[in-house]
């Protein structure tokens, strides 16, 4: 049945049940929510190619001595799970086997297709079931698929970068060809994975999409069009009586775009659970996003938050942009509020919405929403567990989690563009001299920034939030808000000792020293 007999048919349906539809302007766009599904009737979600992708290196990292890399950043090779970074693969190798034996890769939390690429140590390989040597990654997948009945699926687009990596020089494990730079042995590495063309291009070809759409912005200018649509109506109110004529009823089109997708995700979240939004960390506590309340304890900020109605008419949420779009979510405690369910993650709700519910929710977009999980005293990253003192420090550090944007120059990744684009102005850009001094800095970020620290507020940065009255440093200010505010001191426990800090610089100061051989 094509478009017109589909067109033709919907119509003969709604004439049969005597409704006179207006002519809708089709500029503009429609959402029907999918219609809410009793337990009994959640159908399972059907698999796709993703979850054939992610099944298959399961496998791979289960019973193999493979390990994923993340990427090259500053000089040393990043971890597949974890941020940590080493200055040579083989203890790259070493430090994944024997720490994350049963952890959850990164590449496992890349929410499309599109996005999916995973950079592959095959050095010496080798079966950890039976301890066979192995030549190449398509002859393991048989041999597991075949001698250990792992679930494997070799009908797929291969998006796994094999990399021979071992002390002395690095290879193509494909081909044989040696390379002396880690970033031109992944770009060879990548042309053997023939998945997606450009057809602008001779013989060209990418691992995924996303990277052959960014190439063809780069060197071809193309800007593709993605229309999202969303239809809504409205209950149609049949007529009194016999002889009364129906309601005509009008469908409003309305153009949805992908800040509509994320929302549309977020209003799921907080009307089927009980997640809530974070504004910032301000000077005096945590604040709420729909008033100027701040709390220094997030549990009374959750509390009060919950005594919102109508969050999503609030002028917080109605000013998002795209381009500058991270929500902040507290997960503490996270619970279904349908069944009462508790969730340990953000992923895991999602799931139990869809499959026990019907809840559907959009997938194949960039994250832009950040979980936070306030247990004790320290602060604790929801994805890596690494303990952090300060909000500010463990906001940023979630960028290393959500890479939406990837920096060109040095290969950091950011939660959204704007993050991004800040962080690249602080990349040399030549020479930039101070209007008040005789110093030099290697881009206007750092001029500005020592402009105003050391020669406009007089090194006087850190501003109390409930007097306002300014400080030199980060410690002093907590001194001053402990003594003359009442605000809960900081305790920050050594993990070698028992010893505890009232502040940072003391607390690195004393591991450096006594557990680091400092002295």
């Amino acid at each position: 049945m094509d478009a017109y007999d589909r067109k033709s048919a919907s119509g003969d349906a709604t004439r049969d049940k005597g409704i006179t539809l207006a002519r809708a302007n089709f500029a503009t766009l429609i959402d029907i929510p999918p219609r809410h599904r009793p337990k009994q009737q959640a159908a399972a979600r059907r698999a796709t190619e993703l979850d054939f992708q992610f099944d298959n290196i399961r496998s791979i990292l289960r019973c193999s001595n493979s390990t994923p890399i993340s990427r090259l950043h500053g000089g040393l090779y990043v971890c597949g799970y974890c941020p940590d970074g080493f200055p040579t693969p083989g203890k790259l190798k070493q430090h994944t086997l024997e720490a994350h034996g049963s952890d959850k890769p990164e590449c496992l939390r890349t929410p499309s297709l599109s996005k999916y690429i995973v950079l592959l140590d095959v050095t010496a390989l080798a079966c950890r079931l039976c301890d066979d040597v192995i030549r190449s990654l398509p002859d393991l997948m048989r041999h597991l698929e075949s001698a250990h009945a792992q679930p494997i699926h070799t009908d797929v687009k291969s998006h796994l970068v094999l990399l021979d990596l071992p002390e002395r020089t690095m290879r193509c494990p494909q081909c044989g060809e040696r390379f002396a730079d880690f970033e031109a042995l992944v770009g060879h590495a990548s042309s053997h994975n023939r998945n997606y063309p450009c057809e602008l291009c001779v013989d060209r070809w990418f691992v995924n999409k996303h990277l052959m759409m960014e190439h063809k912005r780069a060197v071809h200018f193309f800007k593709p069009r993605i229309a999202y649509i969303e239809i809504t109506a409205e209950p149609i109110k049949r007529a009194s009586s016999e002889g009364e004529r129906p309601r005509r009823v009008q469908i409003l089109l309305r153009k949805k775009n992908e800040l509509d997708l994320h929302m549309s995700n977020l209003k799921v979240i907080l009307d089927n659970s009980n997640a809530t939004t974070i504004r910032c960390r301000g000077g005096v506590g945590y604040a709420c996003c729909f008033c100027d309340e701040q709390y220094p304890d997030p549990a009374d900020l959750k509390r009060h938050t919950t005594t919102h109605r109508d969050v999503f008419e609030s002028s917080f949420m109605k000013s998002q942009a795209m381009p500058t779009l991270l929500i902040k979510l507290d997960i503490t405690g996270l619970r279904c509020s349908n069944c009462g369910e508790q969730l340990p993650e953000l992923e895991d709700l999602l799931a139990h919405l869809e499959s026990e519910h019907g809840v559907q929710h959009h997938r194949g977009i960039d994250s832009h929403i950040v979980p936070f999980r306030f247990d004790g005293d320290a602060l604790h990253c929801v994805v890596c567990k690494r303990a952090f003192s300060n909000f500010k420090v463990l906001l940023e550090h979630m960028n290393t989690h959500y890479r939406n944007h990837v920096c060109g120059v040095c290969g950091a990744g950011f939660v959204n563009r704007r993050i991004a684009q800040m962080h690249g102005y602080r990349h040399p850009t030549g020479v930039h001299r101070c209007s008040y001094c005789a110093k030099v800095f290697d881009n206007r970020v750092k001029l500005r920034a020592h402009e105003r620290a050391v020669h406009v507020c007089l090194n006087k940065r850190s501003r109390c939030g409930h007097c306002g009255e300014r400080f030199s440093d980060y410690t002093k200010k907590r001194e001053h808000e402990v003594s003359r505010h009442g605000a809960k001191p900081l305790v920050l426990a050594c993990c070698a000792c028992e010893r505890t800090f009232d502040n940072q610089r003391t607390l690195s100061h004393h591991v450096k020293t006594y557990h680091l051989m400092g002295r």
